[in-house]
């Protein structure tokens, strides 16, 4: 456990952890996310994100998280429903 906090605090982003395919889907994933305009709140500790109630949204965000946590595994991404 203590080698997996080593590694969550180093801040790093793997640019070539997703293929090419993975790379198209997380730019299209992000263009609905912001097209549905989330109300943006910043917290003490990071950033939340409240889009509305849209059972496909849910399924959207959650492949966001998805797709970041492979570029960018220091985030701690969490999912409120």
């Amino acid at each position: 456990m203590a080698e997996q906090r080593e590694l969550k605090s180093q801040f790093f982003c793997d640019l070539a952890a997703m293929d090419a395919e993975q790379r198209a889907r997380y730019r299209q994933v992000t263009q609905h996310m912001r097209a549905a305009t989330p109300v943006i709140e910043e917290l003490s500790d990071g950033y939340a994100l409240r889009f509305g109630m849209d059972s496909s949204l849910c399924l959207i965000v959650a492949e966001f998280m998805t797709l970041e946590r492979l570029c960018c595994p220091f985030l701690d991404l969490t999912l409120e429903v």
